[in-house]
């Protein structure tokens, strides 16, 4: 069989609290019962997702399964844009959600329990989903990177720079750090540039989402579609702590969204720029801080998703 006919795995042994490394040798026996032909390669280091989907296209191979969390497939899909080889609709991804956030899975009807997820191999179908490109200062270097999911500015990312370090925003470790963020947690003000309007406002955090949920099932988008060219922004405006406190739980229904201080809209393209710094967070993960530009890549993104999924 020719690499592009197998499934080359890469599999993160610490996603989900070593949940992929303690279930590994079962997901590796239904592969094989299932016929599944793949090759498997494991995770070392920060970045190393990136390398291993580089060299997997570099040797042929055009079907990917990321065995992890939000954060492996944001590597992933790093290492799939930044190559040059193929256009990225020609590598399919599919993903085995074993982290602790699992929020594009939770967007795309993925099983959380990976024998259905992998069942999806043959009976779910291909879906072209959107990718942003974010350019912006990682430290002094202005770099650019992509995301399937969110991109959130303010307060969550900076809970995940001073609560939650490199870690992704899991449930539980994303609700502790949350609730000790906000007795610490200052807004600052932004500029805000969107198509023909400038906005200048202090901030509780927006998110530029191609899907509806982060930090482990807040419905920070609700009404997000993952094909749409475009991004679904919410911009949570200057909320006294308080305020913040009791629209928590309309995060997680999506309701929050009502509150007079927050606005939505749809765009493109979105630049974000302070005085002070800001710190972004794309898909869990701390990366840089303003400016941001924003930038929508329609359809580019190949994907398995369950054969009812609208």
């Amino acid at each position: 069989m020719q690499s592009k006919d197998k499934w080359f795995i890469i599999a993160n042994p610490n996603s989900g609290g070593n949940a992929t490394e303690e279930e590994w040798g079962y997901i590796h026996n239904y592969l094989t019962q299932r016929q599944c032909e793949f090759r498997v390669k494991f995770t070392t280091y920060a970045g190393h997702a990136s390398e291993l989907i580089t060299k997997a296209i570099e040797d042929g191979y055009r079907k990917v399964i990321v065995a992890g969390g939000d954060g492996t497939y944001n590597e992933v899909l790093n290492g799939l844009f930044n190559q040059k080889m193929v256009e990225t609709q020609e590598v399919l991804l599919t993903l085995l959600p074993l982290g602790t956030g699992n929020d594009w899975a939770r967007m795309m009807k993925i099983p959380l329990d990976w024998q259905q997820a992998i069942d999806l191999l043959t009976s779910g179908k291909e879906y072209l989903q959107d990718v942003g490109r974010a350019s912006f200062f990682h430290g002094k270097e202005y770099i650019q990177r992509f995301f399937l999911n969110v991109a959130g500015m303010g307060f969550d990312a900076f809970v995940a720079q001073k609560y939650l370090s490199q870690k992704g925003l899991g449930k539980y470790s994303y609700f502790t750090g949350l609730l000790r963020g906000l007795l610490n947690y200052e807004l600052p003000k932004v500029r805000i540039e969107v198509e023909d309007r400038i906005i200048s406002t202090r901030i509780f955090t927006v998110a530029v989402a191609i899907c509806k949920y982060y930090g482990a099932g807040m419905k920070i988008a609700p009404s997000a579609i993952a094909n749409d060219g475009l991004f679904d922004v919410s911009i949570l405006g200057n909320l006294t702590k308080m305020e913040a406190i009791l629209e928590l739980r309309n995060l997680y229904n999506g309701t929050f969204v009502k509150h007079p201080k927050v606005e939505t809209l749809r765009c493109s393209s979105i630049r974000i720029s302070s005085e002070e710094d800001v710190f972004l967070q794309m898909d869990g993960e701390l990366i840089g801080q303003t400016p941001v530009q924003f930038d929508i890549i329609p359809a580019s993104l190949r994907v398995i998703v369950p054969k009812g999924y609208k």
